[in-house]
């Protein structure tokens, strides 16, 4: 038993805690506040192998030679997938409001604000293709593409793709007037051999959005050479 006033052991049953200390603690393992953790070091180390095989799963599943013959075992495997990530998600939702970033809302506002971030979005994603082939009965190989977003969810295990993730955000109006500068190029260049090009070669350069193809492909260095000014 812990002395008074001490925190339980990572290693204490989530059973045996008061709801609000087995919140906080599940917030605690799903957000890995501690490194230390075992606890939290194995679920992460679950989910990350979860997410990897889902990724390699959705892949190989478009290979007729291995996606027809193990169909039956790819469905169940995505089952077991679905249901893995709704309750993470579902727990993280309960958890949320045990977020630095949300405390002192009322629970239900804290929730709500989670589900909006882009973590929890993605989140939804990875469990929506399960989901959406029960309800419309559909084939699941229509959704790979909505399974791979499933890959994002490394972006919340892994310290560098969080920190590069971090550095466009901080970033971001630097980056948007990145954006806004080359899109004036483009439009700029457009308009320029639309008036020098368009009578030359008007199947090409008739309009400025045909032109803009030009400029997009010449500004960034792409060089199809399928358009060109004469």
């Amino acid at each position: 038993m812990p002395a008074a006033g001490q925190k339980p052991p990572p290693s204490l049953s989530l059973w045996r805690l008061p709801r609000h200390a087995m919140r906080k603690r599940v917030f605690a393992i799903l957000e890995r506040d501690s490194v230390r953790d075992p606890t939290a070091q194995i679920v992460h180390t679950l989910l990350i192998v979860l997410i990897l095989a889902n990724t390699f799963a959705a892949i190989v599943e478009t290979v007729p030679s291995i996606g027809t013959p193990y169909r039956s075992s790819l469905h169940v495997f995505e089952l077991v997938s679905f249901v893995i990530f709704a309750i993470e998600y579902g727990l993280r939702l309960w958890a949320a409001p045990e977020n630095p970033r949300f405390r002192g809302m009322p629970s239900s506002r804290a929730r709500l604000s989670y589900a909006a971030t882009p973590a929890a979005i993605i989140d939804l994603l990875a469990v929506m293709p399960f989901g959406l082939v029960l309800l419309l009965n559909a084939d699941l190989r229509i959704f790979a593409l909505f399974r791979l977003v499933r890959f994002m969810k490394l972006a919340r295990y892994s310290p560098g793709i969080a920190s590069l993730l971090e550095a466009i955000r901080i970033e971001r109006h630097a980056l948007l007037a990145c954006l806004g500068i080359i899109a004036a190029v483009v439009l700029l260049a457009a308009s320029v051999m639309y008036v020098v090009e368009h009578e030359a070669q008007p199947d090409k350069f008739g309009s400025i959005p045909l032109a803009a193809w030009w400029a997009v492909v010449t500004v960034t260095t792409v060089g199809y050479g399928d358009v060109v000014p004469v």
